[in-house]
């Protein structure tokens, strides 16, 4: 789910008036103000307030978020320009975003009145939708006072419920804090996460305009309703949903994630788990289309992989392990092959000099579950990058069976990882292939989309060559956290050099 207002945890159910109630428990993190009316950052100097908003909401909307009305409760933290110290107002509101002006949501506030809420204490927030009227419940359950407020909604008819941070202005610093987030649908109370088909759970992170994470959330907890958030990093916000957290790459050969680092040696792992997707081979030893007729194999190579080089592309080593699905010349039936790859591109020689071995002792079907990890390290003690090896590691979690092979790499000292899809020709029709990647960079092994600046993130689309305007595979956003996306095939057409 790619945004840039908020970050939490989202649940859509396809039917409207779906669901009646949602409640979110936390404890009220503590605020920093930055000093003076300046928020300072790598990337600039801006004023304005700073605030936070915390708390449980209701949706009634489309399921890409195109056109909705939600009301939301629970506590703002806010640094007001030229204070130093945060006030905490407990309150409730309204937004509503139309198709024909997105960035300017129709929104209205309302604070709780004659109730003071300090850092540290115990929260509880619940929104009742009954009958047209929806029911504010505020309780701070350290003092033990509790307000309520209801609204007229005769029209609104929640299909969602979510428990998220927002913010209005730019972001306060804020202390780590836990949501116990339980919304009811259908008659049935749980974790925002325990819900099953077709009930969709997102998780979000809130990005700025250039990628820039700046609120992080975990992973739920066993029970589907605990999860906690932390404070990253701010920037002035831009419009409330532009196109993406992450830069499209409009690069040819791939589709999928590259995440860059300035420092080389600074990635030392990347990992990769999808299910193998259905390769559909086209019949005979020709393929038609719009541009004529072509020969040739068919594949489509899945995994992760270590990336040294630069930050366009055109130099650079690339050791990856995965899959291929491969479709023969004359044969109607892929087959299926565990393998690793090195590829090395320079200057001299775009289209690259690669080696594929097959990884042995290893039989991969599609429907099969797999996760593919590589990692470099020292042959010897010491630091120097002529010793480093690389060890591809690809496990079938469905079978049981995990091959690993580790080569020597001199002087290989990664500051990039990657989860792509690529074909060396010819891409074959595949199923959706949705993956789950993650690095470690300077230590820290995270989804690739919860790594801040300096790193970079780049998106890439399979197009045939740099300048076509053809998508022959498309990637997403990121769909439940910093790590999950999904690539999706649509056409084929000959790769160009």
């Amino acid at each position: 789910m790619v945004n840039t207002s908020f970050a939490g945890y989202v649940l859509l159910n396809p039917n409207h008036g779906s669901v009646q109630a949602i409640s979110d428990t936390f404890t009220q993190p503590r605020g920093t103000c930055s000093s003076g009316e300046y928020v300072v950052n790598s990337n600039a100097s801006y004023p304005n307030d700073q605030n936070v908003w915390i708390g449980p909401g209701l949706y009634d909307g489309t399921l890409d978020f195109s056109n909705f009305g939600a009301y939301q409760m629970g506590t703002e933290t806010l640094c007001q320009s030229l204070t130093q110290d945060p006030v905490y107002i407990p309150f409730y509101y309204s937004i509503a975003i139309r198709p024909s002006d997105p960035p300017n949501p129709d929104n209205v506030m309302h604070a709780f009145t004659g109730l003071v809420v300090s850092a540290g204490d115990s929260i509880k927030s619940t929104i009742l939708s009954s009958s047209g009227t929806l029911t504010f419940t505020f309780t701070d359950l350290t003092s033990n006072r509790t307000v309520t407020a209801e609204v007229s909604a005769s029209e609104f008819k929640p299909n969602g419920a979510f428990c998220i941070l927002n913010v209005f202005g730019n972001l306060a610093r804020f202390s780590r804090f836990t949501q116990s987030c339980e919304p009811n649908v259908g008659g049935e109370t749980a974790g925002i996460g325990a819900f099953t088909t077709p009930n969709i759970a997102l998780r979000a992170v809130m990005v700025n305009t250039t990628g820039a994470i700046q609120a992080a959330v975990s992973p739920l907890s066993p029970d589907g309703a605990t999860f906690s958030t932390r404070f990253v990093f701010s920037s002035p916000l831009g419009p409330l949903f532009p196109p993406g957290q992450d830069t499209l790459f409009r690069a040819s050969h791939a589709a999928g994630y590259l995440l860059l680092n300035s420092y080389h040696g600074s990635v030392v792992s990347a990992s990769d788990s999808y299910v193998q997707p259905k390769a559909s081979c086209f019949a005979g030893e020709a393929y038609e289309n719009a541009t004529g007729h072509y020969p040739g194999d068919q594949d489509a190579f899945v995994g992760a992989g270590l990336y040294a080089g630069s930050t366009d592309s055109s130099s650079y080593r690339f050791y990856q392990v995965g899959t291929e699905a491969l479709c023969q010349l004359f044969f109607q039936n892929p087959v299926y092959i565990p393998y690793y790859l090195v590829t090395v591109v320079t200057p001299t020689d775009p289209t690259g000099d690669f080696s594929i071995v097959v990884l042995p002792n290893l039989t991969v079907n599609p429907g099969d579950v797999i996760h593919s990890a590589v990692k470099v390290s020292g042959a010897t003690s010491g630091d120097d990058p002529q010793n480093n090896r690389v060890t591809f590691i690809l496990a079938d979690l469905t079978t049981g069976m995990t091959a690993r092979v580790t080569i020597s790499a001199a002087g290989f000292a990664p500051n990039g990882a990657a989860c792509v899809m690529e074909p060396i020709f010819l891409t074959p029709k595949f199923t959706p292939i949705a993956q789950s990647c993650k690095a470690t960079v300077d230590g820290v092994n995270d989804g690739f989309g919860d790594f801040a600046p300096p790193n970079l993130l780049l998106r890439f689309d399979l197009r045939s060559n740099l300048n076509s305007t053809v998508v022959q595979a498309r990637t997403s956003g990121f769909i439940a956290d910093g790590g999950d996306f999904s690539i999706t095939w649509i056409t084929s057409e000959p790769l160009g050099f």
